[in-house]
């Protein structure tokens, strides 16, 4: 199995945390990066109606799809009012934006950004103060 299909069920695996972040997300993050334009169809057509968890799997690994891809995917995601997949998206959207060359996001992203890093402070508001550098509204 490759493409979405082999996607979707690896996101769907219950892993403990530690096989994800060791080993799972490698092989996520190829599959993602290998996906065809059918592939991202149906990845469009199921990402609002799975789990939370799936989507925040999704969110850690789109930074490594091409960005035409990546971004029209986890902007909608960065403003998610589920705090684990705000945060991955947010993280993964580090990858596009920069201080010099600012990615353009809906005010309501940033609005959603500045909510999440008042209820997360620590390291999670430091990733969100880096992405916020990196950002701007439309």
């Amino acid at each position: 199995m490759v493409g979405f299909p082999a996607f979707d069920e690896l996101l769907a695996t219950p892993f403990p945390v530690d096989h994800w972040e060791d080993d799972a997300i490698g092989y996520a993050r190829q599959l993602v990066a290998g996906m065809t334009p059918a592939d991202w169809a149906a990845f469009d057509d199921a990402w609002p109606q799975r789990p939370a968890s799936w989507r925040a799997r999704a969110a850690q690994v789109l930074a490594h799809a091409a960005s035409t891809y990546a971004l029209p995917r986890l902007v909608p995601m960065a403003a998610s009012e589920d705090p684990d997949v705000a945060e991955a998206a947010a993280d993964s959207l580090r990858d596009f934006g920069s201080p010099e060359a600012p990615l353009a996001v809906p005010a309501a992203v940033l609005e959603r950004l500045e909510r999440l890093a008042a209820e997360r402070p620590g390291p999670v508001a430091l990733v969100l103060a880096d992405l916020r550098r990196r950002i701007r509204a439309e």
